[in-house]
């Protein structure tokens, strides 16, 4: 049985994975829904008390952290995460191979010294604590500065959320609906139809080798619904 320390900011997917700071332990937590167990996202439960120590742009479960404690996940999967005890906002890449600061100063004191519209590296927070992310802003409670802080991602046109993922006819291409379901967004308005599927938006399939489009699809007595599944029409078979 996994033991927790302090168990703090917490995010629930779609798919009702949970994912959490364990802040007195100095770890990034998963349950996976499917399975029930948890194992370690980041930290390797040493407390990170020198920079050098944070091992940034390494393995997550390589890197010290030092008290995190707030948690979001944006669209693609990145994890984000206020390392509170280093004054830092980390993230953990979507593919879960790298740890990287998105912004903050260290220090294991405390800054006291809040300088808006600096970069992202310049920013000083004290004891960071709760995230929220909205579309292409993520939200931060500064803590010990008395402050709500904002980092917004700017995207170009046909972009869009925190990651600034493609957009696909009005959807993000993260979205599980994009492309009709049936194939990828890999670029602005642009679908990758699987094998079975063709057309702007991959709505369109094929029945017995015939497009679905075409005038002689199911015969000319029928719907080509799905691939190879034709409907037909009122006293036809």
């Amino acid at each position: 049985m996994a033991k927790l320390n302090l168990p703090n900011g917490l995010f629930v997917t779609d798919g009702g994975d949970i994912y959490f700071t364990d802040t007195l332990n100095h770890k990034i937590r998963l349950v996976t829904a499917s399975t029930g167990k948890i194992s370690t996202i980041a930290g390797n439960g040493v407390r990170a008390t020198t920079e050098s120590l944070s091992k940034d742009g390494g393995l997550p479960t390589s890197a010290s952290l030092n008290t995190p404690k707030g948690l979001t996940v944006a669209e693609d999967g990145t994890i984000i995460f206020t390392d509170s005890g280093s004054n830092y906002i980390r993230y953990v890449s979507s593919d879960g191979k790298t740890i990287n600061i998105l912004s903050g100063k260290f220090s294991t004191i405390g800054m006291h010294i809040a300088q808006d519209q600096s970069e992202l590296s310049d920013a000083k927070f004290d004891d960071p604590a709760g995230l929220f992310l909205s579309g292409n802003e993520l939200l931060i409670a500064d803590a010990k500065n008395g402050l709500i802080r904002s980092i917004k991602a700017t995207c170009p046109t046909g972009y869009g959320g925190f990651t600034c993922k493609p957009i696909c006819y009005d959807i993000m291409a993260t979205n599980t609906s994009v492309c009709s379901r049936n194939g990828k967004c890999i670029d602005y308005n642009t679908c990758k139809c699987d094998s079975n599927h063709f057309g702007a938006y991959c709505e369109n399939t094929y029945c017995s080798g015939v497009a679905s489009n075409s005038s002689n699809v199911c015969s000319r007595h029928g719907r080509c619904v799905e691939y190879n599944t034709c409907v037909c029409a009122p006293g036809s078979s």
